[in-house]
């Protein structure tokens, strides 16, 4: 299944009134370009999935993607060069490169191997949905989303996004649900938490295992609250919830892969079936949490 993986999330502000044509114009300024001689490091705005437009739009529900590719050029072998070069040099003009001079060999150097070096390359999606203003990410990696965001300034302005936060806050929450071993409306608690303590930073994770309550109080008392917790929802999604509002390892069930019916169907329909059915089953999963969380920080 096309399904996000993970998803970070931010609102959607009211700054831009967002159609495909608008988001295309605006990524348009930072599309990506191929990896040139002199680059290591290259981002830019690609198709999000394969045959699809720049931005792919399943009825106000955008899609695209961001290409980070970079040169691999271990620093080991850039000095193995070096150092040869250097001795080569020092050969012919009788003493050793000075500082500056070893500088410049090392950027003649990296300009040679960088054409050979290994390309790793890696899309990150973005769904916009213009719907219920929401904006997700498919990454829990700060770096990763950082990425995103700082991508997306330089194509918007304003930029449409926004942190998200809710009236309680996760750490608080999740704690408050494993005390009382009960999770809100349509959300359940699975086996897999992790438990921190702000002084100190130890922590506590069980596996495969939900703590009882009164361990709990004992871990809360000493300081400690759920940084990460394993939860279900309406026995159709599964995923784990972090401090930051995060969702990591977002899984549809068995239940929802049952759902799709992709008989006679080509490529790209199979993608909308998935696509259409993630964002309507994650749109209320959404809800459902953020109104656990005591809804959205005004």
């Amino acid at each position: 299944m096309s399904w996000f993986k993970n998803l970070t999330l931010f609102k959607l502000t009211d700054d831009i009134a967002l159609t495909k044509e608008i988001l295309t114009e605006c990524l348009s300024k930072q599309l990506f370009t191929e990896n040139v001689k002199s680059c290591t490091d290259v981002k830019g705005w690609v198709s999000p999935f394969k045959n699809t437009e720049l931005v792919h739009d399943l009825n106000g529900h955008y899609f695209f993607g961001l290409k980070h590719e970079s040169k691999i050029l271990p620093s080991s072998v850039v000095k193995e060069h070096v150092e040869a070069k250097s001795i080569e040099i020092e050969d012919q003009q009788g003493y050793k490169p000075g500082r500056k001079q070893l500088k410049e060999i090392k950027e003649a150097i990296v300009d040679e191997l960088l054409p050979k070096a290994f390309t790793k390359s890696k899309i990150t999606r973005v769904w916009i949905d213009k719907h219920n203003k929401y904006v997700f990410i498919d990454s829990a990696t700060a770096s990763v989303v950082d990425d995103v965001i700082g991508l997306m300034s330089k194509s918007f302005d304003p930029l449409p996004i926004q942190s998200l936060h809710t009236e309680q806050s996760p750490a608080g929450a999740m704690t408050d649900w494993l005390i009382a071993d009960e999770a809100p409306h349509n959300l359940s608690i699975d086996a897999d938490t992790l438990l921190q303590a702000t002084a100190d930073n130890s922590k506590i994770k069980y596996v495969n295992l939900i703590p009882a309550s009164d361990e709990i109080n004992l871990h809360v008392t000493a300081g400690k609250q759920c940084t990460m917790l394993a939860l279900t929802w309406a026995d159709r999604i599964s995923f784990i919830l972090d401090t930051e509002l995060k969702l990591k390892k977002l899984r549809p069930l068995d239940i929802l892969k049952e759902s799709v019916d992709k008989s006679g169907q080509d490529e790209l329909e199979r993608l909308d079936a998935d696509l259409t059915l993630m964002t309507e089953e994650v749109a209320q999963l959404i809800s459902d949490l953020v109104t656990g969380l005591g809804g959205i920080k005004k």
